[in-house]
C-alpha cells in the first residue's frame, strides 16, 4: 500500500495533497494516530479548506481523546455541512467535554441534539441516543439514565464504538472500576490500542 503512494509523492501540490491525505488515512486506519495527524496537517498546509482532511483530523483527535484540539475543526465542519450526522456528532462530542460550559454552549448542544433527532441518516437514531446519554450525564447530571441508554445502545449493536467510548468515560469519571473492568471484558474488540 505505502509503495503505491509514492506515485503521488513527486507530483505537483494537488497530487502531493492526495499523497498526504491517503497516507494519513492509512495511518488512522492502522491506529497510528500521531502519524495520521502529521500527514493530515501537511494536507492543510497545502489546502487549508480541504474538508475531507478536516473531517479525518477530527476523527484522529476524537480517537486520541484530544477534544480541545478537535473542537475548532469539528465546529468548522458542522457549519459547512449542518445536516451531516457525523459532523453533528463530532461537534457535540467535543463541545460537551469543554469545562465551564455557558448558556450559549448548552443551547448549541441542544441545537445539535435536535439536528441529530431530525436527521434522515440511517445511523442518526443510534447517534442521537448516544448524544442524549452524554447530555444526560454531563449537563443533567443523570448518571443512571445515561448509563442505561448507553448499555442499551451496546445491546442493540455490540460493535458501537461511540457508545462504548462514552460509557467508558462515564465509568472512569465516576470511579466505577468494577463496571469499567466488566465493560472491557465484555467488549474487548472495542478497546483502543495505545496511541503513539
Amino acid at each position: 500500500m505505502l509503495r503505491n503512494l509514492q506515485y503521488f509523492r513527486d507530483e505537483p501540490n494537488e497530487t502531493l495533497k492526495d499523497y498526504y491525505f491517503l497516507l494519513g488515512f492509512y495511518y488512522r486506519n492502522n491506529d497510528k494516530m500521531g502519524e495520521a495527524e502529521r500527514n493530515f496537517l501537511d494536507v492543510l498546509k497545502i489546502d487549508e479548506n480541504h474538508s475531507r482532511t478536516k473531517r479525518e483530523l477530527v476523527n484522529v483527535y476524537l480517537r486520541m481523546g484530544e477534544y480541545k484540539k478537535a473542537l475548532n475543526w469539528a465546529s468548522d465542519n458542522y457549519y459547512q455541512f449542518r445536516t451531516n450526522i457525523f459532523h453533528i456528532q463530532a461537534y457535540f462530542t467535543c463541545l460537551i467535554k469543554e469545562e465551564n460550559l455557558n448558556n450559549a454552549d448548552i443551547e448549541m448542544l441542544e441545537e445539535l441534539l435536535e439536528s441529530a433527532a431530525k436527521s434522515l441518516d440511517r445511523k442518526a437514531e443510534d447517534i442521537h441516543r448516544e448524544m442524549q446519554a452524554e447530555f444526560d450525564f454531563y449537563i443533567n447530571d443523570d448518571v443512571k439514565k445515561a448509563i442505561s441508554a448507553l448499555q442499551e445502545s451496546l445491546k442493540i449493536n455490540a460493535n458501537n464504538y461511540f457508545a462504548f467510548r462514552a460509557l467508558l468515560e462515564i465509568y472512569k469519571n465516576k470511579n466505577m472500576f468494577k463496571e469499567l473492568e466488566g465493560l472491557m471484558k465484555q467488549y474487548p474488540n472495542l478497546i483502543e490500542p495505545e496511541f503513539e
